[in-house]
């Protein structure tokens, strides 16, 4: 075999069925390409990163069918607030608290800047718990059931479970691709993750 191309077997799984793949990789068609070995000890040492470009492609490629049930949980879990509050809104007949998708709005504004920020985890911890502590407070000499306060709460809960299943989504990722030399090389090669140097 030519010194510049590298064979890579590949096992990935697909609504529960396996997906063997056997292939050569160009190497020459990727100078840039950075190796699994300096990948590792770049990403331990926070001089390379990585982003998924085929977010479907991905999660064929590194998850397996326990991790895609999570993530369909997750996703119910954030939608969830466009069905509750109209129903709320109908049901305490106090249309006010359509406010609530204001309070949905400015949490996933949040939520995208913190996922900007160099400590996502730890801000998404430290900012639900000051969400939660002040809004205990407005429940506590208000009720829930007021505009702002209802609209605080739907802010809180968009913003904590949109970070969480963020987090989540990223940290699985990241120890996937760490694990697995093979589907590195394949991921980089049908272009589903682009790794650069930080």
């Amino acid at each position: 075999m030519p010194p510049h191309r590298q064979a890579v077997h590949v096992v990935g799984n697909q609504f529960g069925q396996s997906i063997i793949l056997n292939l050569l990789i160009d190497m020459t068609d990727n100078q840039h390409l950075i190796k699994y070995e300096d990948f590792v000890i770049g990403f331990a040492n926070k001089t390379v990163k990585f982003e998924i470009k085929n977010k479907k492609e991905f999660a064929v490629l590194f998850f397996d069918n326990f991790i895609a049930w999570l993530m369909r949980v997750l996703l119910v879990l954030v939608i969830l607030p466009f069905i509750l509050i109209p129903f709320f809104c109908f049901k305490f007949n106090n249309w006010w608290l359509l406010l609530g998708f204001v309070g949905v709005l400015f949490g996933n504004a949040i939520h995208g800047i913190n996922t900007k920020s160099s400590r996502p985890f730890k801000n998404m911890v430290e900012l639900s718990l000051s969400f939660i502590f002040l809004l205990g407070v407005l429940i506590y000499f208000l009720g829930l059931l007021q505009p702002f306060v209802f609209s605080f709460a739907c802010l809180v809960y968009s913003f904590f479970f949109m970070d969480l299943s963020n987090n989540i989504y990223d940290e699985i990722a990241k120890n996937n691709l760490l694990k697995n030399e093979p589907l590195y090389y394949f991921a980089i090669e049908k272009n589903v993750i682009d790794v650069s140097n930080i």
